[in-house]
């Protein structure tokens, strides 16, 4: 099973897409609550809870 620090390239590309649509920060988390992808303000704090 993949986890999301597997997949972050792609991850991070949705959070991307999802802010060019609906014109939101984005952050995702893994079941850790580690950030693994994010937009705008969070994205300095990728890799951290």
């Amino acid at each position: 099973m993949k986890n999301l620090k597997d997949i972050k390239d792609y991850a991070q590309n949705i959070a991307d897409i999802i802010k060019s649509v609906i014109g939101v920060d984005v952050t995702i988390v893994d079941s850790n609550n580690i950030r693994v992808a994010a937009t705008g303000m969070y994205k300095n704090l990728i890799g951290k809870r």
